[in-house]
């Protein structure tokens, strides 16, 4: 359990920026990617679900899309590309929403 815990925090963590609301066609195309991507690894759908919504509601966009690990698809197929993380405070919060969306979702 740890190690997938690690698996997801490392994913979790790398998140990069592109504004979608949650209504969106766009949004919905990017969470079944991602989705999609998570399960590969973690293979628990709900699980995945979980940390997706977590990091929606919890980070802004631009620092949501920080994560070229499961959202590398999506940005790839829609030709996006974003900054990176550029301040340590970014840096910092995506830290903390990694570990309180691990907290939450297993």
């Amino acid at each position: 359990m740890k190690s997938i815990k690690n698996i997801l925090g490392g994913m979790f963590l790398v998140f990069l920026v592109f504004a979608c609301s949650p209504q969106s066609s766009e949004s919905n195309e990017m969470k079944t990617s991602y989705v999609n991507q998570c399960t590969e690894i973690v293979s628990t759908k709900s699980i995945c679900e979980c940390i997706f919504e977590y990091g929606k509601e919890n980070l802004s966009d631009e620092l949501f899309m920080e994560s070229d690990l499961l959202t590398s698809e999506y940005k790839k197929k829609n030709n996006i590309t974003t900054p990176g993380i550029s301040t340590m405070e970014q840096f910092q919060k995506l830290t903390a929403n990694t570990a309180d969306a691990i907290n939450q979702c297993f």
